[in-house]
């Protein structure tokens, strides 16, 4: 993503007793319509596998597994396209289907 306009979703969290009530996904849909409007990627690192399916919700896809060194935790390294690139992809999807 080097060069292009993106977001970098560096810390987003809610504290344990506030979890599973709505909070990070009010949160997450926010910066996602920012970033929506402004028709630009985004990007993240996960730290914790159980909320690899919070982002996934959210249309990130895991694009790569890391670690700084044999004993470091693993991150996953998410990736959100572009809302024109979605749509894009979605129309050649839905033509394919229709094609077929």
């Amino acid at each position: 993503m080097a060069g292009r306009p993106h977001y970098y979703l560096a810390f987003i969290g809610v504290v344990p007793e506030a979890q599973g009530k709505g909070y990070g996904a009010d949160l997450m849909r926010h910066t996602l319509k920012k970033a929506d409007e402004r028709d630009v990627e985004c990007y993240l690192e996960c730290s914790r596998e159980t909320n690899v399916p919070f982002y996934q919700k959210h249309g990130f896809a895991v694009w790569r597994q890391w670690r700084a060194n044999e004993s470091a935790p693993i991150s996953w390294l998410m990736h959100r396209p572009k809302k024109s690139d979605t749509a894009q992809s979605e129309a050649t999807s839905t033509t394919a289907t229709v094609t077929e």
